[in-house]
């Protein structure tokens, strides 16, 4: 299978999805490209409850999982996901543990969520979308294995317009959200005020593509790499 089965989402970059109304880019990447928008536990908590927003993005996330276009992915989906990947069902409880003990052990690093979600991301070889540079970065110090790649929100707004999900006026919408609200991150080059989007998306390396040659895509080997997504 050319595109992975799901796209790890962290709690800021989902927090994101919904502040902009931007649902139908998780959407298209289920119908149109067979990937569907996952989350750990330790996530669905976070966005449920969330310090910053208390629980206004609660009945959004509980939305779209009952809609299918988010799913948690806890144990008994992993186990499913492995046997999918037909590996042993012997295999099956140890790998399960591998990933609860990684995920304590980046724990030690960074916050619960990012650290389960790159534990996951990185034992599963999912990508994972992630506006939490600092988090990568601390991972990375520590010498600890991190996803490939790791997407921003922008990748995905950027891969929206490319591939006609969403127009520009969209992404300039999201945009002008964002920089209205408080502490939310922007990627360069979308955070300079004076630029237009076409500007900004004109600067920006994103790093989610569609793949239309044939072969398979090229595999990412670091967490800035760029993705292709086969379209279904």
């Amino acid at each position: 299978m050319a595109n992975p089965e799901y796209l790890l989402c962290d709690a800021d970059a989902l927090i994101q999805v919904f502040l902009t109304r931007q649902v139908q880019l998780l959407v298209a990447l289920r119908t149109k490209y067979g990937v569907k928008a996952a989350i750990v536990p330790e996530v669905e908590s976070e966005v449920r409850f969330n310090q910053r927003y208390k629980n206004q993005y609660e009945n959004s996330l509980l939305k779209q999982l009952s809609s299918g276009n988010v799913t948690v992915l806890d144990t008994d989906r992993s186990r499913h996901l492995l046997r999918d990947r037909e590996l042993p069902e012997g295999e099956i409880p140890g790998f399960v543990e591998r990933v609860r003990g990684r995920g304590l052990e980046y724990n030690k690093y960074v916050h619960e969520g990012e650290a389960y979600s790159h534990a996951v991301a990185t034992l599963l070889q999912l990508p994972l979308l992630s506006n939490d540079r600092e988090a990568l970065e601390a991972l990375e110090h520590a010498g600890l294995p991190v996803s490939l790649p790791v997407l921003r929100f922008f990748d995905l707004i950027a891969f929206g317009v490319s591939e006609s999900i969403i127009t520009a006026e969209d992404g300039q919408r999201a945009r002008s959200l964002l920089m209205g609200a408080k502490h939310e991150f922007l990627s360069y080059p979308f955070k300079e005020k004076k630029a237009s989007f076409s500007e900004c998306l004109s600067k920006f390396s994103a790093r989610l593509h569609a793949w239309r040659k044939s072969g398979t895509p090229p595999h990412p080997r670091g967490p800035r790499d760029v993705i292709y997504f086969v379209p279904l």
